[in-house]
């Protein structure tokens, strides 16, 4: 059995998003608990800054989804009922299959078919792999789904016109700033997001782009690479004060950038706007910076009008990426299906292989002790059908009880009987 549960863009705020994420430095230890605490038998975890969402696999049918939401507030105390309750989605089996084949594909993505989520997803995959928890089932399924999203990217027109969280803050601050060549631009974070904002700058010919990291080598590594300033965290207060653009993308738990240090920073300035993109879940920024009269600040939620107008384009890939997937997912279900019928049929041969050597054992016992060969063999031949057909008979027996005709039906047709 498949089973998800998860939050996305779609269904909660960021305030609500924030306090439900997992850390990248959280994610292996999670997911080992996991499955020392549930019935499920392999795990994945995918938290970005859009959603966060659990992926299982089991083979007992009837699991209540209430226990991931058990062990979710267990592990993160911030996680309440009140919390969750209203915001979560929870999957199942084949639903699970088109889910992730959908968001693989970008289908389901704030941006419109923008590829960041697939790596995000090959992330979580292999992360599961490493930890130990990742089996077959969801590996195949994590696998079909890359291979879904590769086919739709090379088939339709779906990444024809790339967008991603990144692009989407150029154009906001483009809104803002016509000309962003001649702003004072502070990125904060060192991450995928900041790379993919600083290829977007460098191509609308940014000039003056200053890196801040918790981690100063990772600022330093990252600028030396793309020929940028880099500068501690202790001097924040101070690039701040340099700045007419502020994009953050960074894993802290708490705020960075606040109404004080913002107040700190401007102290004694000339009034000039101050544009904030906080693409950090958990944020980045307090949103009390609102507070002071120059800055404008954004969440990743914001980005949703900028990303609503730029699906127009994409709609009619789309709808033929859609019908990809109903196809993709159907087979591969359906193929699922088949692997497990025939674990049961391998199980059945197997049962059956076991009693015929356990007969042949004792019946070469009682020929060595004497017995005659035809009695033997009388006796084996007696065994063994008693025991082939002694749970059928059984099952038979309480279907005509039970006037199910259906299962008898099925038993007549599985034994030849006419």
């Amino acid at each position: 059995m498949l089973v998800a549960i998860g939050v996305s863009h779609k269904t909660a705020s960021i305030d609500i998003r924030e306090r439900l994420a997992f850390s990248p430095e959280k994610v292996s230890t999670a997911l080992a608990n996991l499955i020392s605490h549930t019935a499920l038998e392999e795990a994945v975890l995918l938290s970005t800054c859009n959603r966060t969402e659990i992926y299982g696999g089991l083979s007992q049918k009837n699991f209540d989804i209430k226990e991931l939401i058990a062990w979710w507030q267990s592990f993160q105390p911030a996680v309440t009922t009140q919390l969750i309750e209203p915001v979560y989605y929870q999957l199942s089996d084949e639903k699970v299959v088109t889910h992730l084949m959908r968001l693989a594909s970008g289908l389901d993505s704030l941006a419109l078919g923008e590829t960041q989520i697939l790596g995000q997803l090959k992330q979580a995959y292999q992360q599961s792999k490493q930890v130990g928890v990742l089996g077959q089932m969801l590996g195949q399924t994590f696998e079909a789904s890359f291979s879904v999203a590769k086919k739709i990217r090379t088939t339709t027109e779906i990444t024809k016109h790339p967008i991603s969280i990144a692009y989407l803050s150029i154009l906001l601050a483009k809104r803002i700033f016509t000309d962003i060549a001649k702003t004072r631009i502070l990125l904060l974070g060192a991450g995928e997001n900041i790379k993919q904002i600083i290829a977007h700058l460098k191509a609308h010919h940014a000039q003056h782009i200053t890196i801040v990291n918790r981690t100063y080598e990772n600022a330093a590594l990252l600028a030396q690479q793309c020929q940028l300033q880099a500068a501690p965290i202790e001097n924040l207060i101070s690039e701040i004060s340099k700045a007419d653009i502020i994009i953050s993308s960074t894993y802290s738990a708490e705020p960075l950038i606040h109404l004080e240090s913002v107040k700190h920073a401007f102290k004694g300035q000339k009034h000039r706007p101050v544009l904030m993109i906080d693409l950090g879940v958990p944020r980045d920024i307090h949103p009390n910076v609102l507070k002071h009269e120059d800055v404008y600040l954004y969440s990743v939620d914001d980005l949703q009008a900028i990303a609503d107008e730029n699906k127009a384009s994409r709609k009619k890939a789309a709808v033929e990426a859609e019908k990809i997937i109903a196809y993709e997912a159907c087979a591969f279900i359906a193929k699922l299906h088949a692997k497990q019928h025939m674990q049961s049929i391998s199980v059945l041969r197997d049962k059956a292989e076991s009693l015929k050597l356990k007969a042949i054992s004792m019946a070469h016992q009682e020929i060595n002790n004497g017995q005659s060969p035809h009695a033997v063999i009388e006796k084996l031949a007696y065994s063994l059908t008693n025991q082939l057909i002694h749970e059928p008979t059984i099952r038979m027996r309480e279907a005509l009880f039970n006037q199910d005709e259906l299962m008898v039906s099925i038993y007549k047709q599985m034994f030849g009987i006419e």
